[in-house]
């Protein structure tokens, strides 16, 4: 009784300490062990947990929580096979359990087993109409196999369930792009950001939507509200960049890249575009420079080489001059 009271009020060391004390006296307590485990689990000792829980269900098999429980820690720890066995010993004992069939279908969906992940999600929402992350967790698999229409209908569910979601209507966004609807697509990222202002990745996203649109100015916008709100955020520095770039503001687009640069130091794409950009304000060596960088990350770039080989083409020229 005291150790529960001690859980509950989130002293998990002193309630190991009073499980302790209870297990010695009673080493049959099935139940004690089980509650011992669950504080363990709140001390991160998931390995203490797991011992506690399996001795529980050894004398009572028919603690099906337990078996969940063992089952959710191999799922975190990624060790898939021995999750699914435990999750089915739990829905051998609660085969109607929502939570616990959810469980199955995140199992199979980190297997890449989207069918079966798909089976025990549909489930879930059968035994719990109410389900967002089930109906979420649809939506992906469908938008994964570019069944737009019906992940757009999966995430407006989820959205009606959890108002104001904004990760529902960033993937609906996502949905309308694959089905070409910019329209849509934009309404949708609006509606992202909308509910949740510093959702990076759907200024990124809108911010793309008006670049590919040559909607520059706009497209400004959204990168440097994206940079605002997460100024690590590679891509939204690099984005911006390309905008700048595009925009021919080459001292801009500079300093984005190497900002890029600076937080992901291995990707050739910016060290190109930076390359790219020098070579626009005729900064050549810099470009020179630039390339060769990219070109070491990544030789078998046909671009880069395309790129270094005119400027010494337009060097040997000058000096023929």
């Amino acid at each position: 009784r005291l150790g529960q009271i001690q859980y509950m009020e989130n002293s998990y060391n002193q309630s190991v300490q009073s499980f302790n004390k209870a297990v010695t006296t009673d080493p049959d307590n099935a139940k004690a062990f089980y509650a011992r485990g669950l504080a363990k689990l709140k001390q991160n000792d998931k390995g203490g947990a797991i011992s506690d829980f399996q001795k529980a269900v050894q004398m009572d098999s028919k603690l099906d929580r337990a078996y969940f429980n063992i089952g959710n820690i191999h799922l975190e720890s990624k060790n898939y096979s021995a999750a699914l066995k435990y999750f089915s010993k739990d829905l051998e004992l609660r085969p109607d359990n929502a939570d616990t069939n959810f469980k199955v279908g995140e199992t199979y969906d980190e297997m890449k087993s989207y069918n079966n992940a798909a089976g025990f999600y549909q489930k879930t929402i059968s035994i719990d109409p109410q389900y967002y992350q089930a109906y979420f967790n649809l939506g992906l698999i469908s938008q994964s196999k570019k069944n737009w229409a019906e992940s757009i209908s999966l995430f407006q569910k989820a959205s009606e369930l959890k108002n104001g979601d904004a990760a529902s209507y960033y993937e609906i966004g996502k949905a309308y792009e694959g089905m070409n609807d910019e329209l849509k697509a934009i309404e949708s990222y609006e509606k992202a950001i909308e509910n949740n202002p510093s959702y990076t990745n759907a200024y990124i996203n809108l911010g793309r939507m008006y670049y590919n649109k040559q909607l520059y100015d706009k497209a400004v916008d959204q990168f440097k509200k994206a940079v605002e709100n997460s100024p690590k955020s590679a891509m939204a520095h690099y984005n911006l960049a390309n905008v700048y770039r595009e925009m021919k503001m080459y001292e801009e687009a500079i300093e984005e890249y190497n900002i890029t640069a600076s937080i992901n130091p291995v990707d050739y794409k910016t060290y190109f575009d930076l390359g790219v950009a020098y070579k626009g304000q005729n900064s050549y060596d810099r470009a020179v420079a630039s390339f060769e960088k990219s070109l070491q990350i990544n030789a078998s770039q046909v671009e880069a080489h395309e790129e270094l080989g005119m400027i010494y083409y337009r060097n040997l020229k000058n000096n023929q001059k």
